[in-house]
């Protein structure tokens, strides 16, 4: 009996014709069911009724990120999950069906079992989500795992966020964007992220601020033991004069306390040649298992280092 069915187990992207597998779906006890980005837009209607009808009510994972999934589509599907009552991860991601964010937040109120949800680049407006948002209040504190970046966001998407994500006590990783923001909410958002004291992994995308992003990291840090993975993301290429000596080194200073972080990325971020050799001395001590950092940044004439632990992104 298949327990597992994954992209890889299904034909190659361009014999998009899945179903046959839809098809024997009822005679299965499917717990993951991965089909991210796979070409399958004649057959998701197909899938979404197997789905309606309980073929898949032993599901446990479920991946659809990246099909082409319209808001009908999508909205069709999170009812259906009240036919998947073991149903403990949803990656909907990358499908542009943004506006179905509103009806699903409003579908996961009865969903018992979920504890991981991806939404991230569905390019919902941020009326949409200042909705969805608001819903975390019903749903946010059976959360494990929450990845919402590259949605549109403004200040009052994330006020909601301030006030519900510390609702979400058992959260362990979260992504979400920060741009759009004023520097006030940029600020205290981050800052939340310090009442998730079982977070294992932080990933800030998007930021326009990147002294503000160094130094609230930096705060919070400190009361987040279980952190294994930090990820930031600025908007643009930044140098260390922007960055500002205060910031980096008050950044540096609590990485260098972290008793669990086992990676680091820092997307955009061009250091100055002492500040970078900084960088990736506290790395080496620390004993990271993964640094990702943009080759293009590094300085002029400093040798790219040849460490495994370095992914030049």
């Amino acid at each position: 009996m298949w327990q597992r069915c994954q992209d890889q187990d299904l034909p190659t992207a361009e014999e998009t014709n899945i179903g046959p597998v839809i098809n024997a779906l009822q005679y299965t006890q499917l717990e993951t069911f991965d089909i991210s980005d796979f070409k399958i837009r004649d057959n998701i209607d197909q899938f979404i009724e197997a789905c309606e009808k309980g073929h898949m009510s032993y599901l446990q994972e479920l991946n659809v990120s990246c099909i082409g999934m319209d808001d009908y589509q999508t909205e069709r599907l999170a009812q259906a999950t009240s036919h998947m009552p073991d149903l403990e991860q949803l990656d909907i991601s990358r499908n542009h069906s943004g506006r179905s964010l509103e009806y699903l937040a409003e579908t996961l109120q009865g969903a018992k079992s979920l504890n991981r949800l991806h939404i991230q680049s569905m390019h919902a407006s941020a009326e949409v989500m200042h909705t969805f948002t608001q819903k975390l209040r019903d749903f946010g504190s059976q959360l494990i795992g929450l990845k919402m970046e590259i949605n549109n966001m403004n200040d009052s998407v994330a006020s909601n966020l301030e006030s519900q994500l510390p609702i979400a006590k058992r959260l362990q990783w979260i992504s979400i964007s920060v741009n759009g923001l004023s520097r006030k909410h940029h600020n205290n958002l981050v800052l939340t992220a310090g009442h998730l004291t079982r977070l294992q992994q932080l990933v800030v995308y998007g930021s326009q601020y990147p002294d503000d992003l160094l130094e609230s990291v930096a705060d919070v840090i400190p009361s987040l033991s279980d952190l294994n993975e930090v990820a930031l993301d600025v908007t643009e290429v930044i140098t260390s004069s922007n960055v500002g000596s205060t910031s980096w080194q008050r950044f540096k200073s609590n990485l260098q306390s972290t008793v669990n972080l086992e990676q680091l990325q820092l997307s955009h971020i061009a250091l100055e040649r002492s500040d970078f050799m900084e960088l990736i001395q506290v790395c080496r001590e620390k004993g990271l298992a993964r640094v990702r950092y943009d080759i293009n940044c590094v300085p002029d004439g400093v040798a790219v280092p040849e460490d495994d632990i370095f992914e030049w992104l």
